[in-house]
C-alpha cells in the first residue's frame, strides 16, 4: 500500500510541476475558442487494490472474481481549451480474495466527487478545433459510499459488516473522503460526439473498504471505462484572415474537399556566358498530394541538363525534353531537386526555357507550368586601355537599356544601414505565443524576435543587409525545418514596415523612351487549354482586371499595366510577398503581344 501512496504524491506534483509554468501560456490560446458544457455517459471495470486481495498486481478471476463493473456520469464545464471542471457520480461493485486465510469481501460502491481536468495535447501542442485525439489528466475530490461484506471462501458465509444500514453516508453506508487521479484519450467523431478512454485510481481515507485492517492507512479501487461525451456547441467562430492571420492558421488540417494549393519555383540564373555550366534548383510545394509526379522541362539546342549528387528522382533527357520522374512523392510538403546544366558555344539571345510539374489528385492528373529566361552573353578579353574599357561599359550600359527600354527612375531609398531584413515565422492576432513553444514546434536554436504590428504580435528570425539573403534564409527554414509560412519582412529602427514605406521618395526623370512597351505581371500559364479567371481572382486573392492571352498555344494570365520595367517589378514583389503568388514574373508586351526576347524588342 505504501507504492501507491508514493505513486499518487508523485503523480500529484509532477502535474503541479507541468502545469503552473503552462498556465500564462494556456491562456495564450486560440481566440476562436468557446466555452462550452459537456455530458458524458461510462462503463468499465473496477479493481480493489487494497490488503484483502490474492495478488500484488494481476486479479483473480476464480473462487470469487475480482474483476467487477462499474458505471457512471460525467458533466463538464469546458472554461479554456486547456482547463476544465467536472462533477462526477460512480457507482458500481467492489470485490478481493485472499486464499490463504480463506476469506473474500464484496461491496457495493457509490462515490461522487469533482474533478479538474487539463488537456496536455492543447498545453503541450497548442490548441486545434479538429484536433482528432487528445491526451488529458484530472485530480479532484469527493464522497464514497460503502456497504462492505466480509464472507468465508465457499461457504458465502458473512462474517463481517461495514456500512450496511448503520454508517453516516448516504443509505446507512460507511462514508470516508476518496481524492480520484488519472489520465484520459479523447477521439473526436464531429464537433459535438466524442469517445473516450479513462482510467483513474482512486484512493480512499480508509482501511475498513475490505474489513481488512493491514500496514496502510488508506484502500485504493481503479476504475478504467469506455465512454462517449456529447458536446453543447452552438457553433464556431469563423476565422478572418489577414497576411498575418495566414501564419496564424497553417496547422489547421486541410478539409478533405479543398483542393491542395501546389506550387513550383525554378531557380536559374538569368544570364550566363556561352560554353559555361549552371544549377538548377526547383523548389516544389505539393501540400498534401501523395501520389505519383514528374517534372517536364523542354531545353534549347546547347543546353545539356546532367544530374548531381542533389538529384532526387529518376533523370531522363533526351530530344531536347528533360523529366524527371517519381513514382511516390516525398513525404514532407515542400521538397528540392537539383541538377547542373552545360552548355555549347551559344550565340548570345534570350533563351526561353519552359516546363510544366503533373501531379495526381483524387485520379485526375493535374499539372502547373512554369518558365524561365535565360540570356547568354559572349565571354570578353581582359584588356587594360582606358578608351578600351569605357567603351566596354557604354556598350553594357546600352544593352541594359535595350533589355529594358524604359523610362528610368531615379529613386532615393532608405540607406542600407537603416534597413533591416528578417523572416517572420509566426504572428498571433491580438495574443502573445511562447518562444520557447515555436522554438520546440521548428527545431529552432536561434533568437526570436517579438514585436507588436496592426494588432498581431509577430515572430521573427535572423536579420539581414539585403532582400535576397533573406529570402535564401527563408527557403532553408521551409525546406529544412518545415516552417512552410515563413516569408521576408522589413524593418527599421525596430519597426516593422509595410511595402510601401520602402521607398520614401521617388523622381522620375526621362532617360529613354521606347513608343508601345507596356510591362504586366504574368501570375499563371496553361499550354493548350484555358484557366477560369474566376478560379485565379478566388486562389489568390484578387480583386484586379486578370488579362488572358495566346502566347505560342500558352494561354497566359497577367496583372497590371505599366510604362516602366522597375515599376512592374515592384508590383511582382508586393503579389509574390502579399498574395503568394511565387511565381509571378515581369513580361513586355506590344500592341497587346507578349515579347519572348530581346530580339523580339529590338525589331
Amino acid at each position: 500500500m505504501k507504492t501507491y501512496n508514493r505513486f499518487l504524491i508523485v503523480f500529484a506534483v509532477l502535474i503541479l510541476f507541468f502545469l503552473f509554468p503552462k498556465l500564462s501560456f494556456s491562456q495564450n490560446t486560440n481566440n476562436l475558442f468557446k466555452r462550452y458544457w459537456s455530458v458524458n455517459l461510462n462503463t468499465g471495470a473496477n479493481l480493489f487494490w487494497g490488503d484483502l486481495r490474492q495478488n500484488d498486481y494481476f486479479p483473480v478471476s476464480e473462487n470469487e472474481n475480482e474483476w467487477q463493473i462499474g458505471y457512471g456520469l460525467i458533466v463538464n464545464w469546458q472554461i479554456s481549451p486547456v482547463f476544465g471542471v467536472r462533477g462526477q457520480l460512480l457507482n458500481g461493485k467492489l470485490s478481493g480474495t485472499k486464499r490463504k486465510i480463506n476469506r473474500y469481501f464484496t461491496a457495493d460502491i457509490f462515490e461522487s466527487n469533482i474533478n479538474v481536468t487539463a488537456n496536455f495535447s492543447n498545453l503541450f501542442f497548442q490548441y486545434k478545433q479538429e484536433r482528432l485525439f487528445s491526451v488529458y489528466g484530472m485530480i479532484g475530490v469527493g464522497l464514497a459510499n460503502w456497504c462492505t461484506k466480509k464472507k468465508v471462501l465457499g461457504t458465502n458465509e458473512v462474517v463481517a459488516e461495514n456500512g450496511c444500514g448503520n454508517g453516516n453516508g448516504l443509505w446507512g453506508r460507511a462514508m470516508e473522503v476518496v481524492i480520484p487521479v488519472g489520465l484520459g484519450l479523447d477521439f473526436r467523431l464531429n464537433d459535438n460526439w466524442v469517445l473516450n478512454l479513462e482510467s483513474t485510481l482512486h484512493s480512499v481515507n480508509s482501511d475498513e473498504l475490505d474489513m481488512k485492517v493491514g500496514e496502510s492507512k488508506y484502500d485504493m479501487y481503479s476504475y478504467a471505462s469506455l465512454g462517449v461525451t456529447y458536446k453543447f456547441i452552438k457553433g464556431r467562430k469563423k476565422a478572418v484572415y489577414t497576411e498575418e492571420s495566414i501564419q496564424e492558421e497553417q496547422d489547421e488540417e486541410i478539409l478533405p474537399d479543398v483542393e491542395p494549393q501546389v506550387s513550383i519555383i525554378s531557380e536559374m540564373p538569368e544570364m550566363i556566358y556561352s560554353e559555361d555550366e549552371f544549377i538548377v534548383k526547383l523548389i516544389v510545394n505539393k501540400d498534401n498530394i501523395e501520389q505519383s509526379g514528374k517534372i517536364i522541362q523542354y531545353f534549347p539546342d546547347g543546353f545539356l541538363p546532367t544530374t548531381t549528387s542533389l538529384t532526387n528522382g529518376s533523370f531522363i533527357f533526351e530530344d531536347r525534353t528533360l523529366t524527371i520522374n517519381w513514382e511516390m512523392l516525398s513525404d514532407i510538403s515542400v521538397f528540392t531537386t537539383s541538377y547542373k546544366v552545360l552548355t555549347d558555344s551559344l550565340s548570345t539571345y534570350n533563351y526561353l526555357i519552359i516546363g510544366k510539374f503533373i501531379y495526381s489528385y483524387q485520379d485526375q492528373e493535374k499539372s502547373i507550368d512554369f518558365e524561365n529566361i535565360v540570356k547568354v552573353e559572349q565571354k570578353s578579353e581582359i584588356v587594360f586601355e582606358d578608351d578600351i574599357v569605357l567603351e566596354d561599359q557604354d556598350t553594357k550600359v546600352i544593352d541594359d537599356q535595350i533589355k529594358y527600354p524604359v523610362e528610368e527612375k531615379v529613386v532615393e531609398i532608405i540607406p542600407i544601414s537603416e534597413i533591416e531584413y528578417r523572416v517572420q515565422i509566426r504572428a498571433k492576432y491580438g495574443e502573445k505565443l511562447s518562444e520557447t513553444w515555436i522554438a520546440n514546434k521548428y527545431n529552432l536554436n536561434q533568437e526570436i524576435k517579438e514585436n507588436y504590428y496592426n494588432g498581431f504580435y509577430i515572430y521573427t528570425i535572423g536579420s539581414f543587409p539585403t532582400f535576397e539573403t533573406a529570402q535564401k534564409y527563408s527557403d532553408e527554414l521551409r525546406l529544412v525545418n518545415n516552417v512552410n509560412g515563413a516569408f521576408v519582412v522589413a524593418f527599421r529602427n525596430g519597426k516593422r514596415l509595410d511595402t510601401k514605406e520602402l521607398f520614401i521618395k521617388e523622381k522620375e526623370t526621362a532617360v529613354v523612351s521606347v513608343s508601345g512597351i507596356e510591362y504586366r505581371v504574368q501570375i499563371r500559364a496553361k499550354f493548350g487549354k484555358k484557366v477560369s479567371k474566376t478560379w485565379l481572382a478566388n486562389q489568390y486573392n484578387l480583386n484586379q482586371e486578370i488579362k488572358e492571352d495566346l502566347n505560342n498555344e500558352y494561354y497566359i494570365y497577367t496583372l497590371g499595366s505599366f510604362t516602366t520595367y522597375e515599376a512592374a517589378r515592384k508590383y511582382r514583389d508586393e503579389l509574390r510577398l502579399i498574395n503568394k503568388i511565387s511565381g509571378a514574373f515581369v513580361v513586355a508586351f506590344r500592341n497587346g503581344k507578349r515579347f519572348n526576347s530581346l530580339e523580339d524588342i529590338n525589331r
